[in-house]
């Protein structure tokens, strides 16, 4: 058997803890179960996507375009909507 170590942030710890004690049970090996079990789904998941084609799976199609942008996901979605509120407001008083 291979080992494999990684450091996770103590929230997600915690979670993953928690929820294999729940599955597996309060004794020795749940947590080893689980991680095993995470692996291998994440594993499949993976092989899925290679073996589709960009234009068949849409989200490997856009994988990396926004690589270059520094911002996160939630600062990203908050500029759009400033953008489309600033272009609404323009549309609004240009109308009038």
């Amino acid at each position: 058997m291979g080992v494999i170590k990684f450091t996770v942030p103590d929230e997600v710890e915690e979670q993953f803890r928690e929820r294999a004690m729940k599955r597996f049970g309060h004794k020795r090996g749940s947590i080893g179960k689980a991680g095993e079990e995470a692996i291998s789904t994440w594993i499949a998941e993976q092989d899925i996507d290679i073996e589709l084609t960009p234009s068949q799976n849409p989200l490997l199609a856009k994988r990396g375009h926004l690589s270059h942008v520094d911002m996160g996901s939630v600062e990203l979605q908050e500029s759009v909507g400033e953008l489309l509120l600033e272009q609404h407001r323009r549309k609004r008083d240009d109308s009038r």
